[in-house]
């Protein structure tokens, strides 16, 4: 009977470390999925880019190698960033804040925050230097639509400043409300 038992143990315990290797030869065999989702924004925008420019082979693979540099170089600078936020907080909720220390992390914040918008600027002079004039005039729209905002380019369309491209108009109000008025009531 004690035998029984003892083989009766050994066999779950087999199959739980049989269980337990098919878990681990699954998340090897899927982890390249779960990094190509944590990318699919990114990608999705670049096809999205490729297809409206009408670039060519050559232009999408340049356009793409120059895309992957910015972005990896925007989150090294996002972290450090995310870091000196995380010790301004830190400083501000502290029993004795020097204000000293926080006057150079808002410093190092505000110069990190310039190299994040001289990275972008960088990486759209470079992408521009790539494309046609046309494809130029293109992205110049999109970029502007993009730093913009939707609400902002339907206003500036409006007062003929905008872009020749279509925008969403405002939405309607909501059926029974009196019409929200803006500025002064």
């Amino acid at each position: 009977m004690n035998l029984m038992k003892r083989d009766r143990i050994l066999m779950v315990a087999v199959a739980v470390l049989i269980f337990i290797n098919l878990l681990l030869v699954a998340f090897i065999w899927m982890r390249p999925l779960f990094f190509l989702r944590k990318n699919l924004p990114q990608e999705r925008a670049q096809r999205y880019f490729d297809e409206q420019l009408h670039l060519t082979e050559d232009q999408k693979h340049t356009l793409r190698e120059l895309r992957q540099d910015h972005f990896r170089k925007k989150n090294n600078l996002e972290r450090q960033l995310m870091i000196r936020r995380r010790e301004l907080m830190d400083e501000v909720f502290s029993a004795n804040p020097d204000s000293v220390h926080m006057g150079r992390l808002r410093e190092e914040i505000t110069a990190i925050q310039a190299q994040l918008e001289n990275l972008m600027i960088d990486n759209i002079m470079q992408m521009k230097k790539q494309v046609s004039p046309e494809q130029q005039q293109y992205m110049k729209r999109m970029f502007g639509r993009m730093m913009r905002g939707p609400k902002e380019s339907f206003n500036h369309e409006r007062e003929g400043q905008g872009n020749e491209e279509r925008c969403m108009p405002p939405k309607p109000d909501r059926p029974g409300r009196a019409p929200q008025r803006r500025g002064n009531s």
